[in-house]
């Protein structure tokens, strides 16, 4: 059984045994591996689909996760999550589903550990050769002159980061950003 990659892979459980042989001179060892990827549909229904609008009219969707015990008397930190190139063109849970980089939070602070409230906004994207977080991939191609400037995609993630500070009760002096490829060199 070989571990899926399309969309509907993402919402089942896989669990699958590996045994691994090696030999190194007359050393031989057999190791078993567990390959599994949870079904996380309970994390991903603790995330709201929403849509925000920059300064500069750039939308962007994104995902958004409220402990369901929210306080607003306690202040919350904020993990804010970039995904990669590979997300901009997929649909906006996968943004959640592909690598668990906003869902591993949620779930944490369901379970009563290090409570915080996740942003997961989505860098759509008109030209994928082109766009991204950053001009890293217009550089690449000989059309930027810098390849850490902002895209307006990323310019409105960190407007939407800044109404979410203002709108929820956050730690503003503890605010985490992640990002994973494209993603990680934004942040």
């Amino acid at each position: 059984m070989q571990l899926g990659q399309e969309y509907e892979d993402y919402d089942s459980e896989f669990i699958q045994t590996v045994t691994l042989s090696v030999t190194a001179g007359s050393f031989s060892n057999d190791y078993q591996i567990v390959i599994t990827r949870e079904d996380d549909t309970e994390a991903y229904a603790l995330f709201q689909e929403k849509e925000f609008t920059g300064s500069d009219g750039t939308v962007i969707p994104y995902e958004l996760y409220i402990p369901t015990n929210y306080d607003e008397s306690r202040s919350y930190p904020v993990v804010f999550a970039l995904h990669g190139s590979g997300q901009r063109t997929q649909p906006l849970d996968m943004i959640l589903k592909r690598y668990q980089m906003a869902t591993i939070w949620a779930k944490d602070s369901e379970a009563g550990h290090n409570e915080c409230i996740v942003l997961a906004p989505q860098c759509t994207v008109e030209d994928e050769n082109l766009e991204n977080w950053t001009t890293l991939m217009a550089y690449s191609a000989g059309e930027a002159d810098d390849p850490f400037a902002p895209m307006p995609q990323l310019d409105a993630a960190y407007e939407l980061l800044q109404e979410v500070l203002d709108e929820y009760s956050c730690d503003k002096d503890r605010v985490y950003m992640t990002g994973l490829s494209a993603g990680g060199y934004a942040t």
